[in-house]
């Protein structure tokens, strides 16, 4: 999931044109390439669109937890095997045991 994809659903669910999301905060024009992740949207910008919107950031970014939970036991995993690799503190290199 993106950013884009997550506003538009959003967007979707309220009944809003594209304009109306934007909410004078940005262009419908640069809302439109955010939603089709051709443009990024600074972290600013996306607050106060949710904001203007009473979408909370828990909500909007929920769906990337529920995304990102299968990786964060792979992290960990990884984490674990890096915990026990040595190194050559010559080059740098690490090395996998």
């Amino acid at each position: 999931m993106t950013i884009g994809q997550q506003l538009k659903k959003f967007r979707l669910l309220l009944g809003l044109s594209q304009a109306d999301m934007a909410a004078g905060i940005v262009t419908a024009s640069f809302y439109s390439k955010v939603e089709r992740d051709q443009s990024e949207i600074i972290i600013d910008k996306l607050v106060e669109i949710l904001n203007a919107h009473n979408i909370s950031l828990n909500e909007f970014f929920e769906a990337f937890d529920k995304e990102n939970l299968p990786n964060l036991n792979l992290e960990k995993h990884t984490n674990l095997v890096l915990d026990h690799e040595s190194t050559d503190s010559r080059s740098g290199t690490f090395y996998f045991v």
